[in-house]
């Protein structure tokens, strides 16, 4: 008996284990391999399916080498950095192509009529769910629903972003922007410009906007909540930035802990402030105007029209839409308003126009709806920007069952791919300008410009086009009329054009930045007077010590030295490049040039030119130079000298020392001289170097100074070259010079060349500290 159950316990678990090896091999192979087959058949074109990843690899390698390649600041074709890998689909296969993301292939959609359908069925053609369910922490709400729940959530919050409502809002828009531009007039002199970093102040703009009119006088609550959002959406962008493993949410870590806690303020939160207007309305008082007002009564209203709650709301759907005001709004919003200074900082006569506009309006007074409703020219530029740098730069939508698309069968499950950036930057659809800002293809409004195709859909389309469209145009309209109203502004030379998609199509970062190197933040310090105090307070900034120990092999020396020990090394250094030392090598430096000059006219032929490859020369002449100065020999024997026998060349100069001779007036007779003078000046080896140390700081002379000078050097040339002009000047300053004999004063001319080189082509492209304290 005991056998026949074991026998039966083994088969079951065979059968199981043969069915989930089945389900996994044809979600793996047979199903994307059937799928591939169908949709040739139909005369879609792609690449052969690929074991798990299809195409993640080329994907992912397409965005690496986009992101290498650097972009015109004046350039508004920005797809191919974008979507890379979907435009060279394209120009490979044609645009009826799909491209595999892991197992699942991805149909590009690009017709106009097969647009229109996709978002006029929404039943049928659905968002796809996230597969991390962490992502159900920011706000499910609307933009997350399918079929009869939207719809009824749609109905009810329809009421909340009605026109007439929104008219009630605008004091609060005015308000916000008020504030905005009361702390740039604090800071732009008057007469005068200052720079600034306007990113970060639209996020917190349209944050303000949506806490103040979607909670009205519980406004600092509602700012609160909305920062508590902020923070938990930076927690779980981190973890979708990262492999998602089942139940891993559950687990008791410092990011689940804090997203839990985060949560659990904000649902207490707003159903603190739900709790508070319900109980008004039941003392009789109103909802309120606001948002969360207007959603409340439109809620009360269908379920007493319905007689029955499950025709409107629950308390935790109330909850989870106003939640959804925060992401829905305001990045999408910020983003626009960006991109909108950009594009007229590039196109100041755009800028002038709409400024006569809007004077002409409502001069310098608070704008009033109907006044808004008139900036016809405001209207045009902001449908431009986001024709061309629309929030969110492609669309997915995924079928729920077989279906037909034009021409195209669809099997359930089918995800569909929508290029809005493509779409919005079609030069068949918008003439050979498409890539060019010009906001007059909007005179005649959206429909004359798209000649009636679904080509422009920044807000989407069809019955689930953004509800709070109407909403997003009054802030950015109130926010550019106010600017415009005010200042004048052009875009910094700082700026570097490096658009790219988190959630919204975004410039990146600006200035207070900071990048990750594993687990280690990196952060961009621009601020001239930030750089500043870094450089001077050296004993708190200290110089990144390089993870491999290999490296100090190369040369540990004073470069490597932090604190007392760099005072030290760089005080008894300090005379061995005093000027009046320098001047003693200058003959060395003289034998080396003329050796490097002397091997170039035997090349290059009298009455002529010939090619030749300066960077491997001006290597050897500042290598050589570096020995002649540092151990008064030639670059092969210094070459020699500093890989195997430096502590042989330091006793001997050491015997000679002790035995009355003068130290030599090459680096290392000075460095050695200076050593010594430290050590009896205070009776004490310690204040001194040790033979190590002298060896380690005889190193560094050639890695610090071979590789920088010869790159100055070479740069040099080459800009020569591009200029041959200043080439004319310093040439006619030098022979100038070597007529008149008494002259002793530095070429002021090949002076100030090399100082404008290293600015143009640094010598260290980066410098990376870290701080040995935590400090403002």
């Amino acid at each position: 008996m005991e056998t026949l159950n074991n026998i039966i316990i083994a088969t079951i678990c065979v059968a199981i284990l043969l069915v989930y090896t089945w389900k996994l091999l044809n979600w793996a192979w047979f199903r994307p391999k059937k799928l591939e087959k169908f949709l040739r058949q139909q005369g879609l074109c792609g690449n052969s399916y690929r074991l798990l990843h299809g195409d993640l690899k080329e994907f992912s390698n397409s965005i690496k080498e986009a992101h290498s390649k650097p972009i015109d600041n004046l350039s508004n074709d920005i797809a191919p950095r974008i979507i890379p890998y979907f435009i060279q689909t394209i120009n490979k296969y044609g645009k009826n192509c799909f491209v595999w993301f892991g197992p699942k292939p991805m149909i590009l959609i690009m017709e106009s009529e097969q647009i229109r359908e996709i978002f006029a069925k929404n039943y049928v053609y659905q968002k796809p769910h996230h597969s991390n369910p962490v992502a159900n922490l920011l706000a499910r709400g609307i933009a997350n629903y399918e079929e009869d729940k939207w719809a009824k959530h749609r109905k009810i919050l329809k009421p909340a972003f009605h026109m007439e409502k929104l008219k009630l809002m605008l004091p609060a828009f005015y308000l916000s922007c008020i504030e905005m531009l009361q702390e740039w007039a604090q800071i732009v002199p008057d007469e005068g410009s200052k720079e600034l970093d306007i990113w970060p102040q639209f996020q917190k703009l349209t944050s303000d906007m949506i806490s103040r009119t979607a909670f009205g006088s519980s406004y600092e609550e509602g700012r609160r909540i909305f920062e508590l959002q902020k923070e938990q959406a930076e927690i779980i962008m981190k973890q979708f930035n990262s492999i998602y493993i089942p139940g891993s949410r559950f687990l008791p870590t410092k990011s689940n802990k804090k997203m839990k806690e985060t949560e659990k303020e904000v649902q207490e939160s707003i159903r603190r402030l739900i709790d508070n207007r319900l109980k008004a309305k039941q003392a009789g008082q109103e909802f309120g105007d606001d948002l969360l007002g207007t959603l409340l009564e439109s809620n009360s209203n269908e379920i007493e029209e319905q007689g029955s709650k499950e025709f409107g709301l629950t308390i935790d759907e109330v909850i989870q839409e106003c939640k959804l005001f925060y992401f829905a709004g305001q990045e999408t919003t910020s983003v626009w308003l960006v991109w909108t200074m950009i594009l007229l900082s590039r196109h100041q006569e755009w800028q002038a126009k709409a400024r006569e506009e809007v004077l002409q309006a409502f001069g310098s007074d608070q704008p009033a709806f109907h006044e808004l409703s008139r900036l016809k020219i405001v209207t045009m530029i902001l449908y431009e920007s986001l024709r061309l740098y629309p929030p969110l730069a492609t669309r997915i939508r995924r079928t729920n069952k077989e279906t037909k698309l034009g021409n195209l069968y669809l099997p359930n499950g089918s995800l569909l791919f929508i290029p809005t950036i493509l779409l919005h930057h079609d030069k068949k659809i918008w003439g050979e300008d498409a890539e060019e800002f010009k906001p007059e293809r909007f005179k005649e409004g959206v429909l004359k410009a798209t000649k009636g195709q679904i080509t422009f859909f920044p807000f989407g389309a069809g019955p689930r086009i953004c509800i709070g469209q109407n909403f997003a145009m009054l802030e950015a309209k109130m926010a550019i009329a106010l600017i415009l109203q005010r200042f004048e502004f052009e875009l910094s030379p700082s700026y570097t054009h490096v658009p790219h998609c988190i959630v919204a199509l975004q410039p990146k970062f600006g200035k207070s930045s900071f990048i990750w190197l594993g687990p280690y933040p990196i952060v961009l310090i621009t601020n001239p007077e930030h750089v500043k105090e870094i450089f001077t307070k050296n004993y708190v900034y200290l110089k990144q010590t390089h993870p491999n120990p290999f490296t100090k092999l190369l040369a540990k020396g004073l470069v490597s030295l932090e604190e007392d020990k760099w005072a030290k090394h760089r005080k008894i250094i300090n005379p061995t490049f005093h000027v009046e030392k320098l001047k003693h090598m200058l003959p060395a430096f003289y034998v080396c040039c003329s050796e490097m000059i002397s091997k170039w006219e035997e090349i290059v032929p009298k009455e002529t030119s010939t090619e030749i490859d300066v960077w491997p020369d001006l290597e050897m002449m500042t290598s050589e130079v570096i020995s002649r100065t540092a151990f008064g020999s030639s670059y092969e024997e210094g070459r020699i000298e500093i890989q195997t026998t430096i502590r042989r060349i330091i006793d001997k100069r050491l015997r000679a020392m002790e035995g009355g001779e003068t130290s030599k007036d090459d680096l290392l007779g000075i460095l050695l001289e200076s050593n010594m003078k430290e050590i009896e000046q205070h009776g004490n080896k310690d204040f001194g170097m040790t033979t190590i140390e002298v060896i380690e700081e005889c190193k560094l002379f050639y890695f610090a100074g071979q590789e920088t000078t010869s790159v100055l050097l070479v740069w040099t040339m080459i800009l020569l070259c591009l200029h041959p002009e200043w080439q004319v000047r310093a040439r006619e300053e030098v022979l100038q010079t070597q007529r008149n004999s008494n002259q002793k004063d530095l070429v002021k001319e090949c002076q100030r060349q090399p100082k404008d080189n290293s600015r143009l082509f640094h010598l260290v492209g980066d410098l990376e500290f870290a701080l040995d304290k935590t400090l403002r």
